[in-house]
Formats: C-alpha cells, sequence, structure tokens
C-alpha cells in the first residue's frame, strides 16, 4: 500500500511546567475499539495521524471505523456481502479503494473519493478464492491479485482510466493468498506459497518475469509476508519449519538464503512493516498473544517481546503511517478489534501559572491606641485591657520595654518599611517579644492575631516618661 510519509508522528500530551521529553519511543496499552468482527482486519493510511480500519462484520457487511488524528470515529456499516477479509490500499490523500471476494465468487470493489463512499462495483473473475492483495505504486495506479479456482495467480489493474482485462499469471499449484508489493514506479513483485515453496514473480515496466522458485525453509506454510524499505529491496517473511518464522531477502542483486528468526511457537501468518530504510518490524501470533521482533541497521535484530492482549484470535495486522510510529489491530477472541501503537510521547509543557494574587484587603477595623506598660491590647478591635489580647507591653527591665506576642499572636518587624495587607499576609512570623528600643518613631509592624486575622501598627510615639506607645492600627478580615 503507498502511504506519503510527510510528518513525524507523535502523541502529543500535556505535561506540567519542568517534564522532560523522553528520548524513546514506547509501546502504549492496549485499546478496546468494539465491534462485533469476523476474520482479519486491515487497515490502510492516507496521511499522517490518519489510520482507517476494516473489517468483516457478523453480518458479512464491511464495516471501518477510522483514527482522524484525535479521535477513534465510531464502526459505520459499508455493505456489500464478503466472503473473505477486506483488503484495503490508498494511493494518495483522503483516498482508499478496498477489494473483497463477494457474491458470484467475483472481486468486488468500493472506494472513498474524498467526499463519499461510491457503491460497490462487480470486477469479476468469477473463480476468486480467497482474499485479493492489492498494491499501489503511483496516484491513480492499483495493481490486484487474486488466486483463482485453477490455483493460478490472477491480475487485474487500474490505469487511472479504467480496468484492464483479467491477466492469468499462471503457477498452477497456488495454495495460498499471494501477497505483492511495490518498491518503485511499474514496479509489482508478488509472492504466493506453491508445493511448500515460496514463489516470486515480478513486473518490470510492460513484461513480466517469469516464475521463480524460492525454496522454503524445510516447510513453509499460510501467506507470506513481502515489504519493501526502498527501491530494489525486498524482505519476505513466513511461518516456517519448527513454527518459527523465516526471513529471506533481495539485496538488490541476489536473494540471501533463509534466516531463522525463532519465536518456536508460531501460530498464524507473520505480518511485517518498515517506516523506514533501516527499519523492519515483524508480528506474529504465539499463545494468543501478539509477539514483535524488528531489525535496524544498527543493531541488527532485537529479542522477540511479548505485547500480551492474551486473547488474540486473528493475524496481526499492522501498518505505519511516518518515522518511527505503528499502529497493530488484531480480533480478539471476543470477535471484538483491539488496537496498540507504538510512538513517541512528545511532552508538550505547560507555562506555570502566574501567582495567584491575595484575595482582596477588607478591613476588620482601624484606628488608634494607646498603652502603658503592663497593659495588653486587642489588635483585632484595638482595645486596651480586653480579654483575648493579642499583644502584652512588659518592662522587664526599667529600659527593656517589649511588645510580647500572647495567645498564639505573632509580630513580623523587618526594616519599619509600611508592607501593607499583601506584605503582611505574606509576612514571616515569630512568637519572640519586640524589643522597642529597636524600634523607631514612624515604623511600622505586621501582627498575625490570635484569631488569624492580618494587622499593620504604626509606631506614632513614645511618651517620653512613662514610655506610653501611640499607635495607629489596620486590622483585615
Amino acid at each position: 500500500m503507498l502511504a506519503r510519509l510527510i510528518a513525524l508522528p507523535a502523541i502529543i500530551l500535556l505535561a506540567l511546567a519542568g517534564s522532560s521529553v523522553p528520548s524513546k519511543a514506547a509501546w502504549f496499552d492496549w485499546q478496546n475499539l468494539g465491534g462485533d468482527i469476523r476474520g482479519t482486519p486491515d487497515c490502510v493510511s492516507w496521511g499522517p495521524n490518519r489510520v482507517d480500519c476494516f473489517a468483516r462484520g457478523a453480518d458479512n457487511a464491511m464495516w471501518h471505523r477510522w483514527w482522524n488524528g484525535s479521535s477513534w470515529n465510531g464502526w459505520e456499516s459499508l455493505g456489500g456481502a464478503l466472503s473473505s477479509d477486506p483488503e484495503c490500499v490508498s494511493w494518495g490523500p483522503n483516498r482508499i479503494d478496498c477489494f473483497v471476494r463477494g457474491p458470484g465468487n467475483a472481486m468486488w470493489h468500493r472506494w472513498w473519493d474524498g467526499a463519499s463512499w461510491n457503491g460497490w462495483e462487480n470486477l469479476g473473475a468469477g473463480g476468486v478464492v480467497g482474499r485479493p492483495s492489492c498494491t499501489s505504486y503511483a496516484p491513480n495506479q492499483i495493481d490486484c491479485f487474486v488466486r483463482g479456482s485453477s490455483n493460478d495467480l490472477w491480475h487485474r489493474g487500474w490505469n487511472g482510466a479504467s480496468w484492464s482485462a483479467w491477466l492469468n499469471l499462471g503457477a498452477g499449484g497456488v495454495t495460498t493468498d499471494p501477497d505483492c508489493v511495490s518498491w518503485g514506479p511499474n514496479r509489482v513483485d508478488c509472492f504466493v506459497t506453491s508445493g511448500s515453496n515460496l514463489w516470486h514473480r515480478w513486473r518490470n515496466g510492460a513484461a513480466w518475469g517469469g516464475w521463480e522458485n524460492l525454496g522454503s525453509p524445510g516447510t513453509l506454510s499460510g501467506v507470506p509476508s513481502c515489504i519493501t524499505r526502498g527501491p530494489n529491496r525486498i524482505d519476505c517473511f513466513v511461518q516456517g519449519s519448527g513454527n518459527n518464522m523465516w526471513h529471506r531477502w533481495w539485496n538488490g542483486a541476489t536473494w540471501l538464503g533463509w534466516e531463522n528468526l525463532g519465536a518456536g511457537g508460531v501460530t498464524g501468518d507473520p505480518d511485517c512493516e518498515s517506516w523506514g530504510p533501516d527499519r523492519i518490524d515483524c508480528f506474529v501470533t504465539s499463545g494468543n498473544n501478539l509477539w514483535h521482533r524488528s531489525w535496524s541497521s544498527g543493531s541488527g535484530w532485537e529479542d522477540w517481546a511479548n505485547l500480551g492482549a492474551g486473547g488474540v484470535a486473528s493475524r496481526p495486522e499492522c501498518i505505519s503511517w511516518g518515522p518511527n510510529r505503528i499502529d497493530c489491530v488484531v480480533r480478539a477472541t471476543s470477535n471484538t478489534l483491539w488496537h496498540r501503537w507504538w510512538g513517541f510521547l512528545i511532552v508538550v509543557p505547560i507555562p506555570p501559572l502566574p501567582p495567584v494574587p491575595p484575595p482582596p484587603a477588607v478591613v476588620h477595623s482601624s484606628g488608634a491606641f494607646e498603652i502603658f506598660p503592663l497593659f495588653q491590647v486587642d489588635v483585632d478591635e484595638g482595645i486596651v485591657r480586653a480579654a483575648g489580647a493579642d499583644l502584652s507591653y512588659v518592662a522587664p527591665a526599667v529600659v527593656d520595654f517589649q511588645l510580647v506576642p500572647i495567645n498564639g499572636a505573632r509580630i513580623s518587624y523587618t526594616d519599619g518599611s509600611q508592607r501593607g495587607y499583601a506584605g503582611c499576609s505574606a509576612a514571616v512570623y515569630s512568637g519572640a517579644p519586640l524589643l522597642i528600643a529597636g524600634v523607631a518613631v514612624g515604623d511600622y509592624i505586621c501582627v498575625e492575631t490570635a484569631e488569624g486575622r492580618y494587622a499593620e501598627l504604626r509606631l506614632n510615639n513614645i511618651g517620653p516618661v512613662l514610655r506610653v506607645l501611640s499607635m495607629g492600627y489596620t486590622t483585615w478580615q
């Protein structure tokens, strides 16, 4: 399938200011997409952050659910009477073509033209066995292949204006659905299983080459999964001897021998993808779980990793719509569609919130009072010698006059400047006595009262004989 890789994929989440951006991509948790489906789903992408998935429903209609970049839209029925799993391909933005085996064992076609779904179209053949395999090498170009009732491989293509006639490509002993890929304009490579061997036929320009026997790794079963990572490069994967996944590849000049990639309990056809010339990701089902193994030019093949699920009931279907992004879906034993994806977590920092200003100041009381030594004052109301006082004016020695916080009240005195409600409500308080000798006339003192209010006192005067303190005050709610 043709997918245009335009932008770096990402899963974008908001994070607190100061959060770091992860340096590696990661697998995100399984997501249940619901539905009531049968067989193996098929997904396609026609652009970054777009995934369209198709499956045969319990009613044998084709059902569609899609990711639009921010959320999954609900299931929609596209009708039809399917007798195979769907095969869908995109040759450009906002274009999808889907193919199935339908009534009369013919190949049927329905397509999205960017605005609406067109009705089902019968493309004939009349003896289709299994699921079609379709590929596109350029806009408005599609090549479709099917296994016919005579176990030959058949081809029909769309050239942008019309469908070609069906062409019998022979083989005569095809035992599985084909898998076909394209690595360049007017180039198509098809692979089938026949006689327990992998066979290959290709078109280069206008002419088809002959069938080529690529052999087998002892035994071979199921449908191959073949991918291309760039011009003149093909990698094929099969379920082979020992229920392992086996690999054979074309390096641009020759086919390299079979390579055992292990697993040991593969129970279905593999599905492999490439999101760049130096990357391969392969997926298999084993023990009802999805397993993953990847290759990169820098580190070779990584070990197998169990991606879980525990109830996989179909071959995996995985696609990539950009570098370092993979979306995998499977049918679960509950016949629902499950989705898991690999990608970078791009953290968009949230800027720190501005400081929250204190609530507006509401004056509880204000005025002035005079206090003699050995007296107390309730700063909440400005009353001297009141019960529940906040400050006691004492003289432990003749020259050692102090304001002492009592009953849980506290004092804050700094440089004597006026701080108002904002400054007093944010001040650092202490329960220690305040020496009057250190306070100048005109200085301000903050008080946190026993009632939990904030107040500001101003020393207006100190009496010359009895050391009477004349003070102004404002106390806020």
